[in-house]
């Protein structure tokens, strides 16, 4: 539920103050997680997973290709 993959049934979450329920975008963007199983999809290259987990997590979709980037120049791959 805190990630966002699963309703919530009852309850609330916070984190600095920002609602899972009424500020999920937000509240979301506040911290990250890896899938125990089927976390690729093994058609797609690392920019298109990149871009579509940030389009998953609410990241304007003008600032998409400029974190996608961001991150694939961190890991040193520049070239996608």
């Amino acid at each position: 539920m805190l990630t966002g993959d699963e309703s919530i049934s009852y309850g609330e979450a916070y984190i600095s103050n920002k609602s899972l329920q009424t500020d999920r975008k937000s509240f979301l963007s506040h911290f990250g997680y890896c899938p125990q199983f089927d976390a690729l999809i093994g058609v797609l290259s690392g920019s298109q997973m990149l871009h579509l987990f940030a389009r998953l997590r609410g990241i304007e979709e003008t600032h998409v290709t400029t974190e996608v980037d961001k991150w694939l120049k961190r890991m040193g791959n520049s070239a996608y």
